[in-house]
């Protein structure tokens, strides 16, 4: 029962709930845009160049960024800045690549 320990922790239930409404949005967004992209090419092309321009940024992040927070977290960032606020700084990095992998050249051809 160590999950149901950690959630009497209100913190840590905050973090769990607010990142499991995030991945939860993130996964109707994903959804949505494919089928915007189907509807509005009827090109399964289009829709394969869309997902791979937007999981891209995720494949090519995901280690290096992880590694980082590790070394983040026990070094400089986390004894001057906190952990919630490199978590925050994580977050947001992630949201501009993602932002600028889907205005790549896929959503250009589209009306």
């Amino acid at each position: 029962m160590g999950l149901l320990k950690s959630l009497r922790n209100r913190l840590f239930l905050l973090l769990w709930c607010g990142q499991t409404l995030s991945r939860l949005g993130d996964s109707v967004y994903r959804v949505a845009l494919v089928w915007w992209v189907l509807q509005k090419t009827g090109s399964a092309a289009a829709v394969a160049k869309m997902l791979i321009f937007s999981y891209s940024p995720m494949l090519l992040f995901l280690l290096p960024g992880g590694i980082a927070i590790d070394y983040a977290a026990v070094g400089w960032a986390a004894d001057h800045l906190g952990s919630a606020l490199v978590f925050v700084i994580g977050g947001a990095i992630t949201s501009v690549l993602a932002t600028l992998a889907l205005s790549s050249p896929v959503i250009k051809g589209l009306d």
